[in-house]
């Protein structure tokens, strides 16, 4: 039986394993922010898609010519993407409300948010820019977490943008690395609940750890 060719969501964190193996010409990898140098090896190196944050305080460290951003970019010998999560009209209905230090800057700064300036950074840097369509985020927002002002997770964003995309249609969605924790402004647990679903109804993959087994 012929395997379906694969996208394989790596995740910034230590959990991450050797997975060379199964990683194929024809899939597609995809990574988030600035990928963590220990992720790379046991991943392959290869990066086709970048889902980057492009929530301003993120943004705005990476969009510099000196960047480490930037700089990890150079570094990418195939032609790859980046995607942003959020589009402009989107953080502004998004934002949260929140009086903990850590969401400030989304009140302060959104009338800062600015699109238009980003990518055309990123393309003046070669780079290729996606913005991902409002429905992908408001309709996972009500199944995963509507009655809160939490943000989801942008690896849950990238899972749920390739489940429900035509494009990838004939792809299967693998995981790897994700450990659910991180930024308290993240539904953790919802997420990993939501997440679990789908691993269990097998719409989502995920690679087994030969040291664990």
């Amino acid at each position: 039986m012929k395997e379906n060719q694969k996208i394989i969501l790596i995740a910034n964190s230590k959990h991450t394993f050797d997975i060379n193996q199964h990683i194929s010409t024809n899939d597609i990898i995809v990574r988030f922010n600035l990928p963590l140098a220990s992720t790379l090896a046991p991943t392959g190196y290869r990066t086709d898609l970048i889902f980057l944050a492009n929530t301003v305080d993120v943004v705005q460290k990476k969009i510099r010519p000196d960047s480490k951003f930037i700089k990890f970019t150079r570094t990418i010998n195939n032609k790859f993407s980046i995607i942003f999560p959020y589009s402009d009209d989107l953080i502004k209905i998004i934002k949260p409300l929140y009086k903990k230090k850590t969401f400030i800057f989304f009140k302060k700064l959104t009338k800062n948010f600015n699109n238009i300036q980003y990518i055309s950074f990123l393309k003046s840097m070669g780079n290729t820019v996606i913005v991902m369509p409002d429905h992908f985020y408001l309709d996972l927002k009500k199944e995963v977490d509507a009655d809160t002002k939490n943000i989801l997770s942008t690896g849950i964003l990238a899972a749920n943008y390739f489940l429900n995309n035509p494009t990838y249609q004939n792809y299967d969605v693998y995981l790897h690395g994700f450990s659910f924790e991180g930024w308290d402004g993240h539904a953790w647990d919802k997420e990993k609940s939501y997440i679990s679903n789908l691993i269990r109804n097998k719409k989502i993959h995920i690679f087994q750890n030969p040291e664990l087994q």
